[in-house]
This record gives C-alpha cells, sequence and structure tokens, in this order.
C-alpha cells in the first residue's frame, strides 16, 4: 500500500512532465495536464479520473524527494505491466491514470475489469495477471505536497489607437503565477478595412508618436542604424525637413548617444540608386557630430533600391571593425516614402539584414494608400510586427511629431508617453 500510495503523488507530479514531452517528442499530441474525454467508459469511472485528475493538478511534488521512489518502485511498476516508458511518454501518461483509477478510486473491482477511458486514447486493462504482485519498497522517504496557486489575470484593457497601417490591439497582464496561465495576453485586429485607407486617424503625428517613442526610442543601450530614402520622390523641402527631424530626433533616444557601455551610438546610411554610408558606428558619437553628419545628406535623387541599402548594411555597417558591439542588441529604422523599384529582392535582403540586426523598424511617409508600398514595408520589419511599422503622411509631420515626442518627454526620455485616445 506504501507504493499505491506513492503512485498518486507521482502522478501529480509527472501527468504535466509526460504531457510536456510527449507534446515535444510526439508534435501531432496536443498538450494537456489532462485528458478530456468525451464520453464515459463502459465502466463509468472515467468522470471520477477526470475529477480527481483536476484536483491533481492543483498540486505539485518535490521531485529531489521522490527520487529514491522513482527508482525503486515506479520503474519497477512500468516493467511488470510491460510499458516501454523511455520511449513512449504517451503510454506512460495512460498507464499512470489507469494506475488512479486501480488503485485509487475502485479498490474493490476485479483487477483485470479496472479501467479508465480518455477522448484520445483507448480503455486499458491494467494487472490481466490477478496473481501478480507490487514490487517491495525497501524505504519511502517524505514527500513534501504544497498546493500551487491559481493563475490570475486582470481584465482586457481598451482597444488601442490604430497604429501601422491600421492595427488596433489589447491586452493583458499575469497579476499572479499560477496553473492554467492563458497564452492570449495580446490581442491585435487589422481594422484598415473597416477605416479605409484614405482615413488618418492611423497616421495622427500625435498617435504615432506616441508609438515611436514608445516602441523605438524608449530602448537602451543598442546600435542603431538610420536608412534614409533620398530618391527623386522626395521634394528638396520634404527632405531637409526629414534632416531637420532626425536632428532633434538625437536628443530624445533613452540613454543618449556616446561612447559609454550603456549609451547608444548611431550609424547612418542614405541610399536611392545606390548606397551611401555617411556615419558608422566607430565614428565620433558625440551628438553635435551626428547632426554636422545629418546636415552634410544631400539630396541625390534617383530610384528606390532599398533592397542593394538593406545588403550594405548587412556586409558594411554591422560589423566589428566598425564599432559595432558584440554584447548590444543591434536595431535598424528605415525611413522610405515609396516601394523598391530596383537592386537586390527586398524580401531576402531584409531577411538577411535580420540575421544580424535585432529589430527592424520602418516609417513609411505618404505610402498608406499604396498597398504594394504598404505590403513591401510590413514584409521588411522584424516578424512583421506592427509595432515596428509607423505610417505619417507628410515628411513635415515626421518633424512636428518629434517636436511632439520632445514635448511630451519633459527631458525624461527613458519615460513612456500614455496619452489619450483619439
Amino acid at each position: 500500500m506504501v507504493v499505491i500510495a506513492t503512485l498518486l503523488l507521482l502522478l501529480c507530479l509527472n501527468i504535466n512532465q509526460a504531457t510536456a514531452a510527449s507534446a515535444t517528442r510526439f508534435p501531432d499530441i496536443k498538450s494537456s495536464t489532462t485528458p478530456s474525454p468525451t464520453k464515459s467508459a463502459s465502466t463509468g469511472t472515467t468522470a471520477s479520473c477526470q475529477a480527481a485528475l483536476r484536483e491533481c493538478a492543483l498540486f505539485s511534488v518535490d521531485e529531489a524527494s521522490l527520487d529514491n521512489v522513482y527508482q525503486q518502485a515506479f520503474s519497477a511498476m512500468l516493467q511488470k505491466q510491460r510499458l516501454e516508458y523511455q520511449h513512449n511518454l504517451v503510454k506512460a501518461r495512460d498507464f499512470l491514470i489507469n494506475l488512479m483509477n486501480l488503485f485509487i478510486l475502485n479498490p474493490d473491482l476485479p483487477p483485470d475489469s479496472r479501467s479508465c477511458q480518455g477522448a484520445d486514447s483507448t480503455p486499458v486493462t491494467i494487472l490481466n495477471d490477478p496473481t501478480a504482485t507490487l514490487p517491495k519498497v525497501d524505504s519511502v522517504p517524505d514527500i513534501t505536497v504544497r498546493k500551487l496557486e491559481q493563475c490570475v489575470v486582470n481584465e482586457w484593457s481598451s482597444w488601442s489607437n490604430p497604429f501601422a497601417f491600421g492595427v488596433i490591439e489589447r491586452r493583458r497582464t499575469v497579476v499572479q503565477k499560477g496553473v492554467c496561465c492563458p497564452d492570449d495576453l495580446v490581442q491585435q485586429v487589422n481594422v484598415s478595412a473597416y477605416i479605409g485607407s484614405t482615413d488618418t486617424v492611423f497616421q495622427n503625428k500625435d498617435n504615432v508618436g506616441e508609438y515611436f517613442h514608445n516602441d523605438f526610442l524608449n530602448k537602451q543601450p543598442r546600435d542603431i542604424l538610420l536608412i534614409i530614402d533620398t530618391s527623386s520622390s522626395i521634394f528638396s523641402e520634404d527632405f531637409e525637413f526629414m534632416k531637420q527631424g532626425i536632428n532633434s530626433m538625437i536628443d530624445l533616444f533613452c540613454g543618449g548617444f556616446g561612447s559609454g557601455a550603456k549609451q547608444n551610438r548611431l550609424a547612418i546610411m542614405q541610399f536611392s540608386d545606390r548606397p551611401l554610408i555617411v556615419h558608422y558606428f566607430n565614428d565620433s558619437q558625440a551628438p553635435a557630430d551626428l547632426r554636422k553628419k545629418v546636415q552634410s545628406m544631400e539630396d541625390f535623387g534617383g530610384r528606390t533600391c532599398t533592397g542593394d541599402a538593406l545588403e550594405e548594411a548587412y556586409d558594411q555597417i554591422f560589423r566589428l571593425d566598425r564599432g559595432v558591439r558584440a554584447d548590444t542588441p543591434n536595431d535598424t529604422l528605415l525611413v522610405t516614402d515609396g516601394h523598391a523599384n530596383c537592386g537586390a529582392n527586398l524580401l531576402e535582403a531584409a531577411q538577411r539584414l535580420q540575421k544580424r540586426s535585432k529589430s527592424v523598424y520602418a516609417l513609411g511617409i505618404g505610402i498608406a494608400k499604396d498597398a504594394a508600398a504598404r505590403s513591401q514595408v510590413t514584409s521588411v520589419v522584424s516578424n512583421e510586427d506592427p509595432h515596428h511599422i509607423f505610417a505619417l503622411e507628410r515628411y513635415v509631420e515626421f518633424k512636428d511629431m518629434i517636436s511632439f515626442i520632445r514635448d511630451k518627454q519633459q527631458g525624461k526620455p527613458c519615460v513612456p508617453i500614455v496619452s489619450e485616445q483619439i
């Protein structure tokens, strides 16, 4: 009977481990702490098994204290029943369920008729040999059982303002870790089909500014590459607005720029028909010098060879001999006003760049109505994450957005911005 009592505790310990491991080895097996039968077994014990397992799932057992029992009793029992536990955790799970039914729920049933059936298993008869005996255990160590806390999550937040190209989201958080925590803590819905591509709600500079600060500026320390589109579709006035916005933005990064280990470093590239590296990570990181480099950029005009620029970033920018730090995240921000029309394959170049740049962001200006351009920008950013996409209607709004962020930061660039919903 000592072994029988131990098996119940072993079930509590191993049912989760066995199921999780089986899901890893056998991807077609659903990971679940308890089976979910849809019909009763012929013995009428399935409901009892279910209730007992649900109760058992609320407890865990100190694994170290069960080592001796596991070796002497559990392994011997598995061998007695001829189950290949080493290579078949699914069978082991079903076996544990049946042991619970056999020894705990129905002690008076004859040994050849005790079974427990789940929706994903067939009935298993335990101890077909009525003369079979349990292995003896010389000593059983003290076993500590503690009740696990139930997982607690808060209520869903309100739906956010639209961002990226028309995505809204809501979130909830785990306030107390425990069993049965949900996987869906973030829900996102693309509502662009409902608000229309001509609607500017997701291009509002204040709304975009909040996300731009919280998702891009408010992180440290990083090595950050700016890739600036200077093709002929950008008018001279817009080019100046963009440079003014970038120069103002340099002071708004959490951690600032410099040579310190906890400071950011900046590299700059512009492109049209060809890429041109303006500033490397191992060039001066003094903010005044960074602004001089931005101001020195010229409006070259030409086509939009975005893929070539991403290839150049991979080959020439994110290198140790160019100042990139091995122990620091590498981020990229692409600023563009149109879709690529020349050069290397954009998707392949983006996938290659993402091997060296931890996160790739994109600021699309004036492309909300261009489905092809939206699709290309989305394909460039890491994991096609909408939090990596920012959309504005005009370049002057980029400059105004940076001014909005500066006013909201109030000299505290590492504090998130929380604005009223539009």
